[in-house]
């Protein structure tokens, strides 16, 4: 988020004249601030990005409106095993289109 102003920042908080919207209020921001996470993490650990699914980011949606108290957000956790096949599965899709 980027603001301008000319009011003391550290002190319109401390007097809650100034607030930033939580994530569970701005649900568009979650895969952005995800994907700039991410990204900044691989620079840190000179690791090679990999591209991010949508179901990855749409867990993540999911787990914020679960911290949020949005009970219409429950996502039933996978299971090792299923986990385990659904990364094998959308490895092997990315390698194939990679390939082809």
């Amino acid at each position: 988020m980027i603001a301008a102003t000319n009011t003391e920042l550290a002190t319109a908080v401390k007097e809650r004249r100034f607030r930033v919207p939580s994530l569970a209020e701005r649900r568009e921001d979650i895969a952005e601030l995800a994907l700039s996470l991410y990204a900044d993490a691989c620079r840190r650990h000179s690791l090679r990005e990999l591209p991010v699914s949508a179901g990855v980011l749409h867990a993540l949606e999911a787990a914020a409106d679960r911290a949020s108290g949005d009970s219409a957000a429950e996502v039933a956790p996978l299971s090792f095993q299923d986990a385990t096949r659904r990364f094998q599965s959308e490895l092997l899709r990315r390698v194939l289109a990679e390939t082809d």
